[in-house]
C-alpha cells in the first residue's frame, strides 16, 4: 500500500514552498549585491535553500495535480484487503453455510448472486 499526503496538506505544502522560494530568491538577490563581499558559502547557502523549497514545492503540486500523487512511503501488509478477496472470502462463508445445512440451495444461488454482483458493480 502506497501513502501520499492528503491534497489539503499538499496545498499547504506548495504554498508554503512558493513563499520560501520568493524568500531564496530576494536573499540570494542581496547576498550577491551586498558591498561587504560575503565568503562564498555565505552566498551559496541561499541559493540551496532556494533548490531544497523548489523540490518540495514540486512535490507537493505534483500530489495536487496528478490523480494518484507521490507516494511518500510505502507500508506492506500481511493480509491483503483486496476487494476479490473480500468477495472469495464471503463466496467461502456462504459456501460453508449451505455445506453445514444452514441455508437451502436457493438462499445460497440468490446470495452468491447478489455476491457477484457487487464485485461487478
Amino acid at each position: 500500500m502506497r501513502v501520499r499526503p492528503s491534497k489539503p496538506s499538499s496545498a499547504i505544502g506548495a504554498v508554503v514552498g512558493l513563499f520560501m522560494i520568493f524568500f531564496g530568491i530576494g536573499f540570494t538577490r542581496q547576498m550577491w549585491a551586498a558591498k561587504d563581499n560575503p565568503p562564498l558559502f555565505v552566498k551559496a547557502f541561499p541559493i540551496v535553500w532556494t533548490c531544497i523549497a523548489a523540490s518540495i514545492c514540486m512535490y507537493h503540486l505534483t500530489n495536487l495535480i496528478r490523480r494518484r500523487g507521490v507516494a511518500d512511503r510505502i507500508v506492506e501488509t500481511d493480509q491483503s484487503d483486496s476487494a476479490l478477496s473480500r468477495t472469495e472470502q464471503r463466496l467461502k462463508e456462504l459456501s460453508d453455510l449451505r455445506a453445514k445445512s444452514l441455508i437451502t440451495e436457493e438462499e445460497y444461488q440468490q446470495r452468491r448472486t447478489a455476491i457477484l454482483n457487487d464485485v461487478w458493480v
